[in-house]
């Protein structure tokens, strides 16, 4: 899987029912409008303006990589994002990423829709960026965020197959 598709861009993920398309360099004012609604959710304390631009200047910077979370066809749902920034504080630390989704205030989603955006957030960060640990994270909107204690390589096969397994019903 390429670590990135054309323009530097990430590549697109795709699921059994939901697609992560990666945030277009030609798709500024979308992204924009996308993440002023999700800015409540994801950073309320940033307020929205600083949030948007943010994210805008580090997904231009190559420290985030973001999709819109939808479903086959659908309208956006949330997005997701690996934060890139901060894979390695110092030269012999091994790379590591924060992996997050966010849904749109009010949006119903159907029951394993955060396993299978973990499921592809996961594999591409260990399978095809090959990190060596992951946080999760997955702010609610109006709710304390929970803090995750970090995914490390080594638990990715088992957490896979249970993913997997979730999904299949």
């Amino acid at each position: 899987m390429p670590l990135h598709g054309p323009l530097g861009e990430p590549p697109r993920l795709e699921g059994p029912r939901l697609v992560l398309e990666p945030f277009a360099a030609g798709t500024v004012d979308a992204a924009r409008e996308l993440l002023r609604e999700l800015a409540p959710t994801i950073a309320p304390e940033c307020g929205t303006r600083a949030f948007v631009e943010g994210c805008l200047a580090a997904m231009a910077a190559g420290g985030l990589d973001a999709w819109v979370v939808r479903e086959h066809g659908g309208p956006p749902l949330g997005m997701a994002w690996l934060l890139l920034g901060h894979s390695r504080r110092s030269p012999g630390e091994l790379p590591s990423t924060t992996a997050g989704i966010a849904w749109l205030p009010g949006m119903r989603r159907t029951a394993g829709f955060d396993a299978e955006v973990f499921l592809l957030l996961l594999s591409e960060a260990f399978e095809a960026r090959g990190f060596w640990s992951v946080t999760p994270r997955q702010p609610r909107h109006g709710a304390p965020e929970r803090r995750h204690a970090p995914i490390l390589r080594g638990e990715w096969p088992a957490l896979r197959a249970s993913l997997q397994a979730r999904l299949a019903g």
